[in-house]
């Protein structure tokens, strides 16, 4: 069992952090936000591998223990990237740690930006919120929060198109769907954005 590297309780950073309209500051420094460059209350100079280190205080050169083989491709350049992860730790990072340069955003696992198809093999992704239990059936991973469960291959993805199928279906659905009250019409909006008064 992990423990936590947050200094303070789920409340007690609700009652520090989220204003009285409901939203939270996107550039909040805490001691959890992969974003604010902060792990276990240590400032680390860029983001490399700061969430792994977060987790034992190791960098992945001082972790003993089962090592799995990673095989990236690039779906553009045809480039194979090859390293070995230790068990429990994020590709993604791992990667950085390595010197390579994968595709990603918001390092959380809520966008497509570092998605790949594995294609041989298993990964863990628990935390992958921006992608449904369909797509990572289909093979679909995220390698900001996927570990490896056993040695991989894996082809990087076309982000818009991994977005479009995740995100796009169901924006579509809920945009036409004119019983539904998860989008409010604005017909004025609509005529201003199309120009049309």
């Amino acid at each position: 069992q992990r423990k936590s590297i947050a200094a303070l309780t789920t409340e007690e950073w609700k009652k520090k952090n989220v204003k009285s309209d409901g939203t939270v500051d996107l550039f909040l420094k805490d001691d959890f936000n992969a974003a604010s460059r902060m792990a276990g209350a240590a400032e680390f100079g860029s983001m490399t591998n700061i969430e792994n280190i977060a987790w034992s205080g190791l960098p992945s050169d001082g972790i003993s223990g089962v090592r799995h083989k990673i095989k990236v491709t690039d779906h553009v350049s045809g480039e194979i990237l090859e390293l070995e992860v230790p068990e429990d730790r994020y590709v993604l990072f791992e990667a950085e740690q390595a010197g390579w340069e994968l595709p990603n955003a918001c390092r959380m696992g809520c966008c497509t930006k570092c998605a790949v198809k594995v294609t041989k093999g298993q990964l863990s992704q628990p935390e992958a919120l921006g992608l449904s239990k369909k797509y990572r059936d289909e093979g679909y991973a995220l390698l900001c929060v996927s570990t490896a469960l056993s040695d991989v291959e894996c082809i990087t993805q076309d982000e818009e198109e991994v977005y479009q199928m995740q995100f796009g279906e169901l924006f579509q659905q809920l945009a036409t769907d004119k019983s539904g009250k998860a989008i409010v019409r604005d017909d004025f909006a609509l005529e201003v954005a199309n120009m049309d008064e």
